[in-house]
């Protein structure tokens, strides 16, 4: 804005940080406002006009690739993403993850608003537009699909105005499409998108030394400056008494704020880099007896951030800033890469070496191909080498001959949906057929039916100690006769012996499964009618316990409409053990009210007590004192001699 201009050669720039560092170097000396950094995401080229001119145009030409040519009435010129983009909406599904493509299979986004819709990509779909395009068919959802601004995945959108208390979330429905997609998991915040990007870009670079061009975001190992957005962040009081405040709102590099200390101080101090090219130093160049210092304004930590925060202790005019610069170390690394959601751990090795043990390592937070990751250290020379190769376990199923079997391929070494129903972990590799029996696993579901029993039977111990009367002692139970204990009991035992009438089969009560009640009112499971029913219909015992049916109301909210014996369990349960209005908890509210209403009435007689001992403590004495005056009156009374007349 100056009108000052510098040409930069980028024909031998490798990286953005190549450019960065040329455009920099360039505009060193020679007068030229202009400083180069990343943009705020990490992706792309900043320029900064640092001058405050009054010339109101930002003027680039022959940019190239960079995409900036023109003339701007503005201080800063975002290139926006210069990152190659891996994923268009062309993309096929079979080129991603490393070639190894998209499963055919469907997937169930849930919105934070509990609303559900199920993607099914088993149609044919070949590529990301299609992908996008079956998601966002999908209206009863507040989820909207695009490619992510990095141009790396799928992004998808929480649109929800009134997002709940949970977060958007992507499950998988019997496939690995999600995974492959990078969709599978949960947004990190209620409202949050969930990004399937593959790539991450991490700031490792810390300047060693402080330099003019050194930006302001870069110091205290990247944390910056504080700043209190136009306000004064700080004063400074000089030894002749004059006190300046100096604002570091819109200041980007250190050879700012030594212009805005001079600028503020009108010469009275001179800001320069201390000594030791890791900080600032300040230097009073007035004459007093008054505390060279400087102290913090509005809240602002910007004095602390930049070293100079304290006073001149030795009074020889000069405050020597602390170091404001950090070397990167090898912890910094991995905080920031574990800290980067880059889906990838990072953690420090020995190796046992006598001179440098120390090693990074880089681990996939996933398993199998789907795990693949790639480091570019962008000419960091970290030498990385690859030590274990990122593969999926695979088994030939159907026969001992591989061209008339299926091949099925898993991310982890467990194959969960081979057979329904079953669990197959694989534990090692086998050049012949490996033959698996599968049977029905029904001493599970047994002991699972005579543990609810067991824990049932232990409930009706407790009712029974608490709420009884021993006729031969005399003694009542604690709760004796307590509503709330004979409503958990009525309705405890109503289910044991109701029908559940939206259950569809053959089984729609307890009995007919071998679940009854017994002498002493204790349930009896007769194990053998159980494993009878198993036998011959396992899927109406299931539908017993596990039924559920549900729809949604004119405000969208899921409500139960049909419940098995397991539903209506818990429903009860929940009625009765709320913490904020079951049953127990109001009886338990009743009582605490109780117990203070008679607290404070026993306060109040406390009171009363109180005052009519006092009030008899006065009487007493009072009575005391005229017996003690009428005792005295007999005395002398009696002291009188009788007269004699002669």
């Amino acid at each position: 804005r100056l009108g000052n201009g510098i040409a930069t050669d980028l024909s031998g720039a490798e990286s953005i940080s190549d450019i960065i560092n040329l455009i920099n170097e360039d505009a060193i000396g020679t007068g030229v406002g202009v400083v180069a950094s990343l943009n705020s995401n990490g992706n792309g080229l900043l320029l900064t006009d640092t001058t405050g001119g009054t010339i109101k145009s930002f003027i680039v030409a022959n940019s190239g690739g960079l995409g900036l040519d023109g003339t701007y009435a503005q201080d800063t010129l975002d290139t926006g993403n210069l990152q190659l983009r891996y994923v268009s909406e062309a993309t096929r599904l079979d080129q991603l993850n490393n070639g190894n493509g998209v499963a055919a299979g469907q997937f169930t986004i849930f919105d934070s608003a509990g609303n559900t819709a199920k993607i099914d990509l088993t149609q044919g779909e070949k590529t990301v537009a299609e992908v996008i395009s079956e998601i966002n068919s999908k209206s009863n959802i507040n989820v909207l699909a695009r490619i992510n601004d990095n141009g790396d995945g799928i992004l998808l959108e929480d649109t929800n105005p009134n997002p709940a208390a949970f977060a958007m979330k992507v499950e998988e429905s019997g496939s690995s499409t999600a995974r492959d997609l990078g969709l599978l998991g949960e947004a990190e915040t209620a409202g949050g998108d969930l990004d399937g990007s593959f790539e991450v870009t991490i700031n490792i670079a810390a300047p060693e030394t402080v330099s003019g061009t050194t930006l302001l975001n870069d110091l205290n190992g990247g944390e910056g400056v504080d700043v209190a957005a136009g306000k004064a962040d700080f004063q400074i009081e000089t030894k002749s008494g004059e006190i300046y405040t100096v604002n570091l709102s819109g200041l980007v590099t250190v050879q700012d704020v030594i212009d805005a200390v001079g600028t503020a101080t009108g010469g009275d101090i001179t800001a320069t880099i201390n000594g030791s090219d890791n900080g600032l130093r300040l230097v009073d160049n007035t004459t007093g007896t008054e505390t060279f210092k400087v102290s913090s304004l509005n809240g602002s930590d910007g004095a602390e951030n930049l070293g100079i925060l304290g006073s001149d202790s030795d009074d020889d005019g000069e405050i020597i800033g602390s170091k404001i610069v950090e070397d990167t170390t090898l912890e910094d690394l991995v905080d920031r890469v574990n800290n980067s959601n880059a889906r990838i751990t990072a953690t420090i090795i020995n190796d046992g070496s006598p001179n440098t043990p120390f090693r990074l390592s880089f681990s996939s937070d996933k398993e199998g191909t789907a795990g693949a990751f790639i480091v570019d250290d962008d000419g960091l020379g970290l030498n990385i080498a690859t030590l274990t190769e990122a593969e999926d376990a695979v088994v030939f199923y159907g026969g001992g001959d591989p061209a008339h079997s299926v091949l099925v391929s898993s991310s982890t070494n467990t194959l969960n949906s081979l057979i329904p129903g079953a669990t197959i972990e694989l534990a090692s590799t086998s050049e012949t057929p490996v033959t698996i029996t599968v049977n029905r696993d029904t001493s599970t579901v047994t002991e699972s039916i005579q543990g609810f029993v067991d824990s049932f039977n232990q409930v009706v111990d407790v009712f029974n100690k608490h709420d009884s009367y021993d006729v031969d002692s005399e003694q009542r139970g604690l709760l004796l006769g307590d509503a709330s204990i004979q409503r958990a009991r009525s309705g405890l035992y109503r289910l044991v012996s109701q029908r559940f009438t939206d259950v569809d089969g053959q089984y729609n009560s307890l009995s007919q499964v071998g679940i009854t009640v017994g002498s002493g009112a204790k349930l009896e499971f007769d194990q053998a009618k159980f494993s009878t029913a198993l036998e011959n219909d396992r899927a109406a015992v299931e539908r017993l316990f596990s039924f559920v049916e549900t729809e949604k109301d004119s405000d969208n909210q899921l409500n139960v409409v049909g419940r098995g014996a397991g539903k209506s369990f818990e429903e009860l349960l929940v009625s009765l053990t709320d913490s904020i209005d079951g049953t127990f908890q109001r009886t338990l509210d009743t009582v605490d009210n109780q117990i203070e209403a008679n607290t404070t009435r026993i306060e109040q007689f406390d009171v009363q007590l109180e005052a009519k001992r006092q009030r008899l403590l006065t009487q007493f004495t009072n009575m005391e004192r005229t017996l003690a005056e009428l005792q005295n009156q007999s005395s002398a009374l009696a002291s009188f001699q009788p007269a004699s007349f002669g």
